[in-house]
């Protein structure tokens, strides 16, 4: 299907360890060269995410975050707009993927669809490197986020 345009977005910095996934999984996903799909890294400024997802049929975002209880490497799929659960998973940003959402609807700038891929971090302190536990999820992440794509396309074409 022509004109079918999604965006994967990897939220996080790599210099607080598992803050990394995000731009970890981005990576991996652009190493794939989907059609139709754009990749790109943010380090969760608010007005960039909503630039980012500007005009796609689906944004997936994925970020880690910290939860009580955490289990670290544990994988959450968020519908964001059918749900409140992304305040519930407080990004490891000042201003979280929730905000994004709230400001984007009020504005009129959501995506089709927003799918969030939460990822429980095991550290987000300063320092590099994963987690082990984190970054045995990246796999997992990156299969996750390429079925969203597959599931989202097969819908649009149908």
């Amino acid at each position: 299907m022509t004109g079918w345009r999604a965006v994967v977005v990897g939220v996080g910095t790599g210099c607080r360890h598992d803050d990394e996934l995000g731009p970890a999984v981005a990576e991996s996903v652009a190493n794939l060269h989907l059609p139709g799909v754009d990749v790109a890294t943010s380090g969760g400024d608010l007005t960039e995410l909503l630039e980012l997802w500007r005009g796609a049929d689906l944004a997936v975002l994925v970020d880690a975050v910290a939860r009580a209880p955490s289990r670290p490497g544990r994988i959450e799929r968020i519908d964001a707009e059918k749900t409140t659960a992304a305040a519930a998973a407080a990004s490891s940003h000042s201003l979280g993927v929730a905000e994004a959402v709230r400001l984007a609807r009020s504005l009129d700038r959501l995506p089709g669809r927003l799918v969030v891929f939460a990822v429980d971090a095991a550290r987000l302190d300063l320092g590099f490197g994963l987690s082990s536990a984190v970054a045995a999820a990246v796999p997992r992440a990156v299969s996750a986020v390429v079925a969203e794509l597959e599931r989202s396309r097969i819908s649009a074409e149908e």
